[in-house]
């Protein structure tokens, strides 16, 4: 199945997917992926095309996609520390290389709109995360 269109998995076994991601394509001392091609995940292929649908508009932020992730930064073209994937159904996973975590909400939601609430949730506690992880 498509990660987009039909894995089933926990978030705990998820987490081993931004684990992968986030180590630039090593895990548990496995490497399945180059730095290289785990890297342009995070960079913009187009930065010009026009988007025309995102699950960030209703937050005001023009979010970039990339290969297979949103591109949360002001220059997607040159690369972006924080990646995320928001789901139809409310599960949307990330990292922040500049924090220096990845994390997941997790939900299976089938109201109107799970996903952008997902998004502004995601949104509002990375702030926290990263105040958590600065404090001695």
């Amino acid at each position: 199945p498509l990660v987009a269109g039909g894995l089933r998995t926990s978030a705990r076994e998820y987490q081993r997917l931004l684990a992968l991601a986030y180590h630039l394509g090593s895990f548990d001392g496995v490497r399945i992926a180059t730095p290289s091609l785990i890297s342009a995940q995070a960079v913009a292929p187009y930065p010009g095309v026009v988007v025309g649908n995102s699950p960030y508009a209703a937050l005001g932020a023009s979010f970039r996609y990339g290969y297979g992730a949103w591109l949360e930064c002001s220059s997607p073209g040159t690369g972006c520390p924080i990646i995320s994937s928001a789901g139809l159904f409310g599960f949307t996973p990330w990292l922040d290389r500049n924090a220096g975590y990845y994390a997941t909400i997790a939900m299976e939601e089938t109201f109107a709109g799970a996903s952008a609430y997902s998004v502004r949730l995601q949104q509002a506690v990375m702030p926290y995360i990263r105040e958590a992880l600065a404090s001695p």
